[in-house]
């Protein structure tokens, strides 16, 4: 009987703190809530419109009969061409354009290695000012390999090969180039006397951006009436035309060219009063480009249009586009991003003072608006939106004159704003 007292006492005891940290856990639960936030910043969101598009240029193709021989292009793609200009070299086999390359190398290195003869005793060896144009030249180098812009990587390399080579022949008293220049001069002499000259030019018949790839459609769309393409222009089954055989590359004669595409009549109304937009082809260039609207052909108000754009802007990555997916900004939008899971419609009290003195209460029902976490409470603000996309929303940072805050503030840069909550309301403490 002692031992069964005694085992009675304990489980009473044992379940009455059960029932007690039951209690307790279900009362925290009801008084803390968890709480998600992101912090408010400044972005720009984006009124893209993806579609295909044509691109259009006043392009001429470049023939030539090379009777087997090997075509070495003097240009690189997108390159600036005269008229009457070379574009191409022929060898009669591909060695002989090896050779060709490597003995522009060693002229080069020759040419660098005889500059420094005259440097060590010029104003312009001084070290100090060398170690600058060092820093200058490798920043200059490491920018443009960084932003993938090897247009004039050997300009480059080899200002910088010159300038640490003339940092030695003025710091090392040892330093001695004439051996290294020697050699070079042999390896040269050896090289020229065992090559065989280009057997023949190609040129260009017009100025203007060379490309070597011909694609057949130079010639489908006239260059001369792009303006007035319409819809069912370009939504036919266009095709290709027949490539000469000997087509050895082509020439856009002049900068200007054209983005052809068909946009929906609601693009199109926002577009109309538009005198420009961003084009970007996402997959083929990260830079966007500017084109100015010059035509929107449509049947009616309420259908698909034929919108045609006017490029300058000429880059290697573009010189080849045809048929491509773009993207047309139609507007930005600057201002505070939150997400639209974050926002909410409450009803909000506004004391308002009467011309007799007294006060009343007015309710303005479902404003719009975010909780942020200020110290250890919530406080609800009102938010005007600019627009809305892709589960954000663009904030106005200050409100219009036409705009009516009934809230102490409206969203703030930094804010700590709600995205995750339940039972939100204007001054819950945390």
């Amino acid at each position: 009987m002692k031992y069964s007292s005694v085992i009675r006492k304990v489980g009473a005891v044992l379940l009455g703190a059960l029932i007690l940290f039951y209690a307790i856990y279900h009362v925290c639960v009801s008084v803390y809530v968890a709480v998600e936030t992101e912090t408010a910043v400044l972005s720009t969101l984006s009124d893209l419109y993806e579609t295909e598009a044509y691109v259009i240029r006043n392009e001429k193709v470049i023939t030539a009969d090379t009777n087997g021989q090997v075509v070495d292009y003097a240009v690189e793609e997108g390159g600036k061409v005269s008229k009457g200009g070379t574009v191409a070299n022929l060898y009669s086999s591909g060695g002989s354009i090896t050779r060709q390359e490597q003995i522009l190398r060693l002229e080069t290195e020759v040419s660098l290695l005889e500059r420094l003869a005259g440097t060590k005793d010029s104003y312009a060896a001084d070290p100090t000012v060398l170690n600058r144009q060092i820093s200058d030249q490798l920043t200059e180098l490491l920018a443009a390999t960084t932003a993938g812009d090897f247009s004039k990587e050997s300009e480059q390399r080899a200002n910088l090969l010159f300038r640490l080579n003339q940092q030695a022949l003025v710091t090392q008293d040892t330093f001695d180039y004439t051996a290294r220049l020697t050699e070079l001069k042999s390896q040269l002499e050896s090289l020229r006397s065992n090559v065989s000259g280009s057997n023949g030019t190609i040129t260009s018949e017009s100025s203007g951006f060379f490309s070597k790839h011909v694609d057949g459609y130079e010639n489908v769309f006239d260059y001369q009436k792009v303006e007035e393409l319409t819809v069912e222009d370009l939504q036919k089954d266009v095709k290709p035309q027949d490539i000469p055989d000997n087509a050895v590359g082509k020439v856009a004669v002049n900068h200007e060219w054209y983005i052809a595409c068909v946009i929906n009549a609601e693009t199109a109304l926002k577009l109309s009063n538009l005198g420009s937009v961003e084009v970007s082809f996402p997959s083929l260039s990260s830079t966007p480009v500017d084109a100015e609207i010059v035509a929107i052909n449509q049947n009616s108000y309420d259908s698909d249009a034929a919108l045609i754009l006017k490029c300058s802007t000429v880059e290697a990555d573009l010189i080849t586009a045809r048929h491509e997916t773009i993207e047309i900004n139609l507007l930005s939008y600057n201002g505070i991003l939150v997400r639209q899971d974050a926002i909410h419609f409450e009803d909000v009290e506004e004391t308002i003072e009467n011309e007799d003195g007294t006060t009343s209460t007015v309710v303005h029902k479902n404003v719009k608006g975010v909780y942020v976490l200020s110290a250890d409470r919530l406080e609800f603000v009102q938010i005007f939106t600019v627009v809305s996309a892709n589960g954000y929303a663009v904030c106005k940072i200050e409100p219009d004159e036409n705009d009516e805050l009934y809230t102490n503030n409206t969203i703030q840069l930094y804010d700590k704003v709600v995205v995750k909550g339940s039972d939100l309301y204007d001054g819950k403490i945390l």
